[in-house]
């Protein structure tokens, strides 16, 4: 297990996002009362859970929560039930959250930092993707701006300020493996903590699931003509108009990109995301060699959405929510 030199350690999962970080936490939450029991390692309940009920509990760490005062209470609470606490939430990788991480300090209290890193067009793409989630009610950006926007490396820069400013922490900085049936997140990440988990307790069949191309085309659309849209609508609905129109890309984003676009986004990157791995003490890995799944591969060229159904788009827009999951939280069912 990451345990540094001190006899109480403090262990931080910063994802990053879409590196199947809930299902990390899904696994940690379920396991609880074993991690604690079995192996000295406190999972806390969520102090700050949001609205969509995720199991992450690294809120407090967030700026938003964060103080000195109150954090000295419940670690002291924390490490009273045992020697080692483990906290998770991928948005402490983001923008100023890395701020909190760079104030932790306690010199009896030993910190380790663990955080997953894929493929630039893998991230982007995904991201763009949530982004365009109609729930999520964010005014995205069209893809190529909001590739252009540089939010990947500017997040590995403030992983790399946390990693310079805090030199005494255990950073652990690793590829995603992915979801496979030898080689998936969970698995290696509980590899890291030492823990051997029954495999009942233990689901990697999550899909790591971004709304597909066409989905992410009707918000863009939506946006662009300011089209009205019906109260609450949201994933599992667009999804539902999405096979109503005859055109459109149903895959997902990043097989919509060309082979050259998703090359360029990869090596762009790929110096940033090699110096973080290389701090974090991984040396074989080298992701100017890293590419998703369909790089190589013949595939379809990208279509989009043909005007001719633009007015169809427009009205299915705007009918009530009459499905029986017209509530679901899709985005529950992703990361």
């Amino acid at each position: 297990m990451l345990s540094g030199n001190k006899d109480r350690y403090l262990l931080v999962h910063v994802g990053s996002p879409k590196t199947g970080t809930t299902s990390i936490q899904e696994v940690l939450n379920h396991n609880a009362a074993t991690l604690k029991q079995s192996y000295g390692i406190n999972y806390p309940l969520d102090h700050n859970q949001d609205a969509n009920g995720r199991q992450a509990n690294g809120a407090i760490l967030m700026p938003a929560y964060f103080d000195d005062l109150r954090l000295r209470t419940l670690f002291d609470s924390w490490f009273s039930e045992s020697t080692h606490v483990l906290l998770s939430d991928e948005v402490l990788f983001l923008d100023r959250n890395c701020r909190s991480l760079k104030k932790l300090r306690n010199e009896t209290v030993g910190v380790g930092v663990i955080c997953y890193l894929r493929d630039a067009a893998s991230y982007l793409t995904s991201i763009w993707a949530e982004f365009n989630r109609f729930e999520n009610r964010i005014n995205a950006p069209n893809f190529e701006n909001f590739v252009g926007q540089n939010t990947y490396i500017r997040n590995i820069l403030n992983l790399l300020d946390v990693v310079y400013a805090r030199p005494e922490f255990e950073f652990c900085v690793r590829p995603y493996p992915g979801f496979s049936k030898d080689n998936d997140v969970v698995s290696d990440f509980l590899g890291l903590l030492d823990v051997t988990l029954d495999k009942d307790t233990i689901t990697t069949s999550r899909t790591n699931i971004s709304i597909t191309r066409k989905e992410a085309d009707i918000r863009q659309l939506q946006l662009m003509h300011e089209w009205p849209i019906a109260d609450k609508l949201n994933s599992a609905r667009v999804s539902k108009i999405a096979k109503m129109i005859s055109s459109g890309d149903d895959r997902s984003v990043v097989e919509t990109i060309s082979d050259e676009a998703i090359e360029r986004m990869c090596l762009d990157h790929a110096f940033f995301l090699n110096q973080t791995l290389r701090l974090g003490a991984i040396e074989q890995f080298d992701f100017r060699e890293s590419f998703p799944r369909c790089f190589g591969k013949i595939r379809e060229p990208y279509c989009p959405i043909h005007p001719g159904e633009y007015e169809k788009l427009k009205e299915l827009l705007m009918e009530p929510l009459s499905y029986p999951d017209a509530n679901l939280d899709a985005g529950n069912q992703t990361t």
